[in-house]
C-alpha cells in the first residue's frame, strides 16, 4: 500500500465523521433559528400585553409541498374552529395585484376568547406576506398578535401573499399557528405556499405610473423630461443607460441624469455621467432607493414653430439574461409662445393624478403626482371615510411633478382615509389611501 493512500476502515471513519458534523451543524442552526424565533415571538407579544408561552410558538418545518384543490379546509381547536379556502397554494406571478387566502375564526363558546396567531414564513427574495387579524393588518415581518373574538362570533384571518419582478422563479411557505392565549393545546397550523413564474421576458424593471413618454413644454428655454425607473429584480442591480436624440439645429441635450428616491441631499445620486451614457446602481426592493428619477435635461434657444426633441433610450440591467433589456422613445415637444396663450384663469388649478405606495406604511413616504399652475402656499387634509378631519400636512411649495410628503401620524390608527391637496385656494379631487400603522 503506497504511503500516501487510506486503508478502507480509515475512509470509513472519516466518512462517518463527516457525516456527523453535518447533523451537528444542522441540529445547531436548527436550535439558533428557534431560539430567534421565540425573542420575536416574545417581544410582538410584549406590544399586545399577552404572553404566548413557548409551548404555543413553533418552528417552521422544511418542505414546500404544494397542495391540491378540494374540499374547504375546518380545523377544530378545542374552543373555537377555522374554515378556510380549498386550496392553501396560490400563483402570485401577477404582481400588479396581492393574492389573499381568507379564513375565518370562530368562537365555539359563550365567553370571550383571546385566540392569536404566531407566523412563520420560508419565502424567496421576491416573495412577501402579511397579515390582517379582525380589525387590524400588520405588516410583512414574522409576528405574533392577539384578537379577542366575542361569544360565538367570528373574525378574519386574511394572510396577503405578493411578489416583485424578478427573472428567476421562486416559491415558498407561511405557517400560521392560531390558537387561545393562555392554552397551549388549543391551538391548530395553517399551512400556505405560493409561487412565482417570470414573465415573458423576464424584465426585471418598471417606469412608474403615470410615465410621460411624450410632454409639451411652452417657448424656448430649458425644460426637463423626468420619469421614475424602478428595479423589481429583489436584488441590487447596476443599470447601464443610453440614449440617442433627434434634434432641431441650435437645441441641445445639457444633461442627462438620475436622482435616488426619496432625495437626499448627503446621498442622492451613484452614478457617473460619460456623453450621454449613464451607469447607476439600484438597490432591491423594499428599500425606496430601489425607484430612481431619471432626467432629461432640454436646451432650446429659440422656437418660432412647433418642433420636438426624440429621444431614444436603452435600458440594459447587467443580469446575464439578454431579454432584460428594452428601449424607449421619448418625445419633448415644444411650442412658440405665441400659439399656447391662454387666460390664466382658464389655465389655474391643481390635480393629484396619483399617490403611491398604497398601503403606506408607518412613517413612511407618500408620493403624490400632482399637476398645477395655483400658487402660494399648499397644504394637504387627511379625512377618515365619514368625512371627519383627521390631520393636515405642510406641503410647502408644490411642483407639477412628483411631491413627497412625509406622513408621521403616531395617532392614525390603521385604515382607509382620503386626501386632498389644497394651494392658492385651489383645492384638488381626493385620493383614496390605506395606512397600515
Amino acid at each position: 500500500m503506497a504511503d500516501h493512500e487510506l486503508p478502507p476502515i480509515a475512509e470509513i471513519l472519516i466518512h462517518t465523521m463527516k457525516i456527523t458534523r453535518v447533523i451537528f451543524c444542522t441540529v445547531v442552526s436548527m436550535l439558533v433559528a428557534q431560539s430567534a424565533l421565540a425573542q420575536s415571538s416574545a417581544t410582538a407579544t410584549a406590544r399586545a400585553g399577552v404572553v404566548i408561552t413557548s409551548a404555543e410558538r413553533f418552528v417552521a418545518p422544511v418542505g414546500l409541498p404544494r397542495p391540491l384543490p378540494g374540499a374547504p379546509t375546518v380545523l377544530h381547536g378545542q374552543n373555537f374552529k377555522v374554515t378556510g379556502p380549498d386550496s392553501a397554494w396560490r400563483d402570485v406571478s401577477d404582481i400588479s395585484s396581492i393574492h389573499p387566502v381568507v379564513d375565518t375564526v370562530w368562537n365555539l363558546t359563550n365567553d370571550s376568547q383571546s385566540i392569536y396567531f404566531s407566523r412563520s414564513q420560508h419565502l424567496g427574495s421576491s416573495l412577501s406576506s402579511s397579515v390582517c387579524w379582525g380589525g387590524l393588518c400588520y405588516p410583512k415581518k414574522d409576528s405574533v398578535e392577539v384578537w379577542t373574538i366575542p361569544p360565538l362570533g367570528s373574525a378574519l384571518l386574511t394572510l396577503d401573499l405578493s411578489a416583485t419582478l424578478n427573472d428567476v422563479p421562486d416559491s415558498g411557505a407561511v405557517w400560521l399557528r392560531v390558537g387561545v392565549v393562555g392554552s397551549p393545546a388549543d391551538t391548530v397550523q395553517l399551512y400556505y405556499t405560493a409561487s412565482y413564474t417570470p414573465p415573458d421576458p423576464p424584465l426585471v424593471f418598471l417606469w412608474s405610473q403615470p410615465t410621460q413618454f411624450e410632454e409639451t413644454f411652452n417657448g424656448p428655454g430649458v425644460d426637463t423630461l423626468s420619469n421614475m425607473l424602478e428595479n423589481y429584480a429583489a436584488r441590487g442591480i447596476d443599470y447601464v443607460l443610453s440614449y440617442q436624440a433627434l434634434l432641431p439645429a441650435g437645441w441641445s441635450i445639457t444633461k442627462f441624469d438620475d436622482t435616488r428616491q426619496p432625495y437626499n441631499p448627503s446621498n442622492y445620486q451613484d452614478t457617473f455621467t460619460t456623453g450621454n451614457t449613464l451607469v447607476t446602481n439600484f438597490s432591491a426592493l423594499p428599500d425606496t432607493t430601489y425607484q430612481q428619477r431619471l432626467t432629461f435635461t432640454l436646451n432650446v434657444p429659440t422656437v418660432t414653430t412647433e418642433d420636438s426633441a426624440v429621444i431614444y433610450l436603452s435600458v440594459h440591467p447587467q443580469t446575464s439574461n439578454p431579454a432584460d433589456s428594452a428601449n424607449y422613445r421619448f418625445v419633448m415637444y415644444v411650442m412658440p409662445p405665441a400659439s399656447v396663450a391662454t387666460a390664466p384663469e382658464e389655465r389655474a388649478g391643481i390635480a393629484v393624478t396619483n399617490a403611491w405606495p398604497n398601503p403606506l406604511v408607518g412613517n413612511g413616504t407618500l408620493h403624490l403626482e400632482i399637476q398645477t399652475d395655483a400658487g402660494g402656499a399648499s397644504h394637504a387634509t387627511i379625512y377618515d371615510l365619514t368625512g371627519s378631519e383627521k390631520g393636515t400636512l405642510d406641503l410647502g411649495s408644490l411642483h407639477p411633478g412628483t411631491n413627497e410628503i412625509q406622513v408621521s401620524a403616531p395617532n392614525l390608527p390603521s385604515g382607509d382615509y382620503i386626501l386632498r391637496v389644497t394651494q392658492g385656494g385651489l383645492s384638488s379631487e381626493v385620493v383614496r389611501f390605506n395606512y397600515v400603522k
